[in-house]
């Protein structure tokens, strides 16, 4: 191995604050791991880490204002083709699985008839949306390029992750898991957050959009028992995704979407309120299962009444579809 990244990061070590640099290294140091192991063209990832090391300079310096609504970055450069370039080497593609494909057939249909699709996940990694990418892109190339993915605040603010961010088409909220740790700013996150969800009905007003939602508003983490699984799901989300895809004037449907990547890139065993997180990289299988139409309804009159029990009851059964899903994707015995 001729090129080191490692040894490129050090180069730039001034340019950083040490705790930001501090971070970079785990991610360089997978590289250098990966580079050993595998024939990868050094040239082509040294190019690319450099980009990166650009853009994160320009991030600590003039950070990229998102507001509620962002589109993926073409110019100058395919940032979305960057993300899945960047985190290629990490992936075993050959031991990867893509399940539920004839469901993956549905959604592109009912995406080139002009309606919606919303597509309800779990989420283990960050770059979960750029992980996608990385599996359908020799089958369905535009599939995931073109989906609007919403996006938390961490991946929208902090310097390592916004290059990636910049990558998606991404509509900004606030997850409900941070109001009680950012309670000052409560009222600002909530009015953010009616302003993204209007912008999710203009987009879906359009039609033709597919949408990624992880409505446990986070990552899963493994419990007190070492077991990992999907994260329970926030009733409010459900609920607020059926809402407006009801109202859109183009039909809108749902599938459940069970995602196994934890191992690429898991996140800290705890929730941090500070942006910024050091994030730890392996080359792994992932795999995906995209399962069957969910048929969401509306309430009765008598589940109006009781509409915190018929929310609750909502998001408990798409959970279930997403956890049955994800019980038949095969694990690494690691984990």
């Amino acid at each position: 191995m001729k090129f080191k990244p490692s040894q490129l990061l050090e180069k730039e070590r001034e340019f950083f604050p040490k705790e930001v640099f501090s971070h970079l290294q785990f991610f360089f140091f997978a590289y250098d791991k990966v580079l050993q192991e595998k024939q990868l063209d050094e040239v082509a990832i040294e190019k690319r880490l450099k980009h990166y090391l650009l853009m994160v300079k320009k991030e600590l310096h003039m950070p990229t204002i998102f507001g509620t609504y962002r589109e993926r970055e073409k110019e100058p450069s395919d940032l979305y083709q960057f993300a899945v370039e960047a985190l290629k080497p990490f992936v075993d593609k050959e031991e990867s699985l893509v399940l539920g494909k004839d469901n993956i057939e549905k959604i592109v249909s009912y995406l080139q008839k002009g309606e919606n699709v919303i597509l309800l996940a779990n989420h283990q990694a960050e770059a979960d949306p750029a992980l996608l990418g990385v599996l359908l892109e020799d089958c369905y190339p535009n599939l995931i390029r073109e989906m609007i993915a919403v996006a938390g605040a961490r991946v929208t603010t902090d310097p390592l992750a916004v290059p990636f961010t910049r990558g998606q088409n991404v509509i900004c909220v606030y997850s409900k898991k941070y109001f009680e740790m950012h309670k000052d700013k409560l009222q600002q996150m909530l009015t953010h957050n009616s302003r993204a969800i209007l912008t999710l009905c203009h987009q879906l007003n359009k039609g033709g959009k597919l949408i990624y939602v992880a409505p446990s508003g986070g990552r899963d983490r493994k419990d007190a028992h070492g077991k990992l699984a999907p994260a329970m799901f926030n009733p409010d989300s459900i609920e607020t995704m059926r809402v407006v895809g009801s109202k859109a004037k183009a039909k809108t449907h749902y599938f459940p979407l069970a995602l196994y990547t934890y191992p690429i890139l898991p996140p800290p065993e705890t929730i941090k309120k500070e942006i910024g997180e050091k994030r730890i990289f392996s080359h792994s299988p992932i795999h995906l299962y995209f399962g069957e139409e969910i048929e969401m309804r509306a309430p009765t009159k008598e589940e109006r009444a009781e509409k915190v029990l018929f929310r609750k009851n909502q998001a408990e059964h798409v959970h279930a579809l997403v956890t049955k899903l994800y019980d038949q994707i095969p694990k690494n015995k690691a984990l």
